[in-house]
């Protein structure tokens, strides 16, 4: 039960009200669940989908309204162009009060039922009022759009001693980099706007107060498995709640819900296909990589490729595209292919009688901060050698090109694009942003820019290459 706005749910903090009827998910397995499950049909074999009704009936005690700011940093002046700055001004004397303004109340369950049906039976539930307790909130978020806000926030209550702790953590999620062309003046603001907020909030009884960092509570983590939702239909990042538990620094036991973003997006997009993954493995490398091409028939394929372009096997134009432009030491290799199976490669099609054979790379964003990044210098010294191939670097020799999709009008490399067989040799690894890399992500790689985001934003714009 999870979603931007959820159907027939009814919630009035103030009248005590929680209604809810409609479809609800048993977790059969495990305690995690993804929004991207529950939108999959049939469901997943950890998920069982029955029909819900909440009726639960509370009364509140509320305490004042906390105010978590979000202030201009000092001097802020400083940080804004001369013809922008009256305007930027009298924008920040108009838009109030930004931050978060959160009203607690503590929750005491008068009376409530839950009832459960699938299509065998059907189970009424109870609340038993006197063991029930918990805490509401009515709270306003004010900002501006830019940059994006990051949000963690977790409300810990402790049954035996009444006692409810709010906790709440903002700062700036990134700056928006896919919208490098929006208002200069909503950019300004969020640059001086000082995003990085903290509360921490101690209820007691009738008593409540904000603690200082130096008063707020220390607490560990005891199981943070109990369940796990992860909102992961959001175009920026992943909302995650989950409930877990902790002690504070006197072994009393919490129970808390944490809400927290994620900047990795894990669901598949407009896509319900499964696919198969094989892994070859064998402790010669070059017998594993003998093994996938035989196993993908990559020979046949590629002298069927050949006969079908009418030229024959001396011109036919092959690129392969390892991915390297990363690398930083030869030291660790596990940031980029292996040149030796990029040259035991290349060797086995000159073998069969291929000569018109390239390696090539694009430059990357290490080019803008360090010099000798070219593709030449990084290959040879990676130990790509150039015996029967030759080296292109994909930055240079550059025609314009209408591509599909966001990208629009950009650059490619001219033998990149005429080529009859192109090949992308990935590495597997790790991803900031994606968690790891295989061949799409290398194709990215051959965009010749060196700032690739870059790449991406100024798409369909005039701009010069050298």
């Amino acid at each position: 039960m999870t979603d931007r706005i959820i159907e027939n749910l009814k919630l009035d903090v103030e009248k005590g009200v929680y209604q809810y009827e409609g479809p609800i998910y048993q977790l059969v397995e495990g305690y995690s669940v993804s929004k991207a499950d529950l939108e999959k049909s049939p469901l997943l074999g950890h998920l069982r989908k029955m029909h819900a009704k909440i009726e639960i009936h509370f009364n509140c005690k509320s305490y004042p309204t906390v105010d978590v700011p979000f202030l201009a940093v000092s001097n802020f002046e400083k940080l804004i162009p001369r013809q922008y700055r009256e305007e930027v001004k009298e924008l920040l004397r108009r838009i109030g009060a930004l931050g978060l303004h959160l009203t607690p109340d503590r929750v005491h369950v008068s009376e409530g039922q839950i009832t459960l049906q699938d299509e065998s039976k059907t189970e009424t539930f109870t609340l038993e009022a006197n063991q029930t307790m918990g805490e509401a909130e009515i709270s306003t978020l004010k900002n501006i759009r830019w940059p994006t806000l990051y949000y963690n926030y977790f409300c810990a209550l402790d049954p035996e001693s009444d006692q409810i702790y709010v906790k709440i953590r903002s700062d700036v999620f990134r700056k928006n980099r896919t919208d490098y062309l929006k208002d200069k003046i909503e950019q300004l603001l969020g640059k001086i706007i000082d995003h990085i907020a903290s509360m921490d909030l101690d209820i007691r009884g009738d008593q409540w107060k904000v603690l200082s960092e130096d008063e707020a509570i220390s607490f560990k983590m005891v199981d943070e498995n109990l369940l796990e939702i992860n909102n992961d239909h959001f175009p920026t990042a992943t909302f995650q709640r989950r409930v877990v538990t902790m002690t504070d620094d006197q072994g009393r036991l919490f129970y808390a819900l944490e809400e927290d973003m994620d900047p990795h997006i894990l669901r598949s997009i407009n896509s319900d296909r499964l696919v198969k993954v094989a892994a070859v493995k064998d402790s010669d490398k070059f017998n594993a990589l003998k093994s996938v091409l035989e196993a993908t028939e990559f020979f046949h394929k590629l002298d069927k490729a050949c006969e079908s372009s009418g030229k024959s096997k001396e011109d036919f134009a092959i690129i392969v595209k390892p991915n390297f432009m990363f690398m930083y030491s030869t030291k660790d290799p596990s940031t980029y292919t292996d040149p030796a199976l990029v040259e035991y490669l290349v060797t086995a099609m000159h073998d069969c009688g291929y000569r018109n054979l390239a390696v090539g790379e694009a430059r990357s964003t290490y080019g803008t901060f360090f010099t000798n990044r070219e593709v030449k210098t990084v290959a040879e010294f990676i130990g790509l050698k150039g015996r029967n191939y030759r080296i292109i670097d994909l930055s240079e020799n550059l025609e314009e090109f209408q591509y599909s999709g966001k990208l629009g009008r950009h650059y490619v490399n001219r033998e990149w694009k005429n080529a009859d067989f192109r090949i992308s040799f990935a590495k597997n690894k790790t991803h900031v942003y994606t968690y790891y890399t295989l061949t799409i992500k290398n194709i990215y790689g051959a965009l010749p820019m060196e700032n690739k985001f870059w790449s991406t934003i100024m798409s369909g714009t005039s701009f010069q290459r050298p």
